[in-house]
């Protein structure tokens, strides 16, 4: 990893009919009828925040931008979304239709 990357925290989930992603790390969250479509939604909302806060010319705001962590509420949330996987993957059940723990590099990110 370069000196400009930097692993991001993401996770979606199905709520209902739709789709929730979120990016623990820039507090960042989207919404779509499919997995697919909110990774795709979430990657793309992530590079256009990125760019702009790479634009800001203050150093503090840029800082600001890129290190602006989700309210605690959603990165528990997080953690027990990384536990029901890890969990589910030793029981031999899956919630995988449910739950899903996003790398970054399928963002495009690392």
């Amino acid at each position: 990893m370069t000196s400009n990357m930097r692993k991001v925290r993401c996770y979606a989930e199905r709520i209902g009919p739709q789709w929730q992603a979120f990016c623990v790390d820039l507090n960042l969250a989207v919404q779509a009828d499919t997995l697919p479509e909110v990774k795709a939604k979430l990657g793309a909302m992530m590079h256009s925040y990125i760019k702009l806060a790479k634009e800001q010319n203050d150093p503090q705001h840029q800082r600001d931008m890129l290190y602006r962590a989700a309210p605690l509420s959603i990165q528990l949330r997080y953690w027990y979304v990384r536990g029901r996987i890890f969990l589910d993957s030793i029981r031999k059940h899956s919630d995988e239709d449910k739950f899903e723990v996003i790398p970054a590099r399928q963002l495009g990110y690392c």
